[in-house]
């Protein structure tokens, strides 16, 4: 049997659920139906893409690495399912788009790809920058979309937003480490461990927050605007941190595994969102269409 689209939106929702009994509830399809199209995923590559543990269901290397091709595949169907009355050549612009360094790094690019696939005669012009540079942008015209962390958002009043992506923060640690024989972890038994802080994308500001507001203070042995850097750190047991589920990746450079596990305080999200100005003047058709189809694309619709 051959993998099919089905196949994929079943592995994506397991890897998602980490339970076959949630994942087959979520698709209201039964137990053996998803449990016969993860072997026939698993006999077709010849490869072991879950394993089973305490925690629920795990993805191997091999099992990331599909997860990522699946994504894209999905995503691109239900695009042209979704957007074929919009997509053709007679649809053009011209968009200045400003990212933040978070979601320049690892958000934007895929649906950057698959939107001038798309659209090939709109035009867009990317620039990364701060957030504040980026609300700056907005405002004197430089740029017609902004993507960002929208909780850090300043000018409310003549700026508008809408929410695409909510991505949790939680802990990363190595994979021997004593927590992960826990479900989830406090701030309090997180302070007396090493701890690695991301500055990027004022990222320190929030954490400063949330430790401030449970009157802790982290160990911080080290702060840097390297998420791959806290991620090597991490995986070769030098220290925890907390990142958010955007910038996670199973695997170090070094090919060392990086484990996450639940925080039971309270943490921030990361809010990914578009951001434009109220009195944008720039084609709103073509503004509209590239909104619509990073709603889509991110299941915000």
């Amino acid at each position: 049997m051959m993998i099919s689209y089905k196949h994929m939106e079943y592995f994506i929702e397991v890897s998602a659920t980490k339970q076959i009994l949630k994942a087959s509830e979520n698709l209201n399809v039964s137990q053996s139906t998803i449990t016969m199209a993860m072997k026939t995923i698993e006999d077709k590559i010849n490869s072991k893409l879950l394993i089973r543990n305490s925690k629920g269901i795990e993805l191997t290397y091999e099992g990331f690495l599909f997860l990522a091709h699946a994504k894209r595949i999905v995503f691109s169907m239900n695009e042209m399912l979704n957007i074929s009355e919009e997509n053709n050549i007679s649809t053009k612009g011209e968009i200045n788009i400003a990212l933040s360094f978070t979601i320049s790094g690892y958000f934007f690019a895929n649906y950057y790809a698959e939107f001038i696939k798309s659209f090939p005669n709109i035009k867009i012009n990317i620039k990364e920058a701060s957030r504040s540079d980026i609300e700056k942008g907005l405002l004197n015209g430089t740029f017609d979309i902004g993507l960002f962390n929208v909780a850090l958002l300043e000018n409310k009043l003549t700026l508008k937003y809408e929410t695409i992506l909510k991505s949790s923060r939680k802990l990363w640690v190595c994979s021997n480490h004593k927590f992960l024989k826990q479900q989830s972890i406090s701030l309090k038994e997180i302070s007396k461990e090493n701890y690695l802080m991301i500055t990027v994308d004022e990222a320190s500001k929030i954490s400063k927050d949330y430790w401030d507001n449970n009157n802790l203070i982290p160990n911080v042995i080290y702060e840097t605007n390297s998420i791959e850097a806290i991620r090597s750190m991490v995986a070769n047991g030098s220290g925890v941190a907390i990142l958010a589920d955007l910038v996670y990746r199973p695997w170090s450079l070094e090919s060392r595994k990086v484990e996450k596990l639940n925080v039971i305080e309270e943490i921030p999200s990361i809010d990914v969102g578009i951001v434009w100005a109220k009195n944008n003047k720039t084609n709103n058709d073509v503004l509209n269409i590239f909104r619509k189809f990073m709603k889509l694309a991110t299941n915000a619709i």
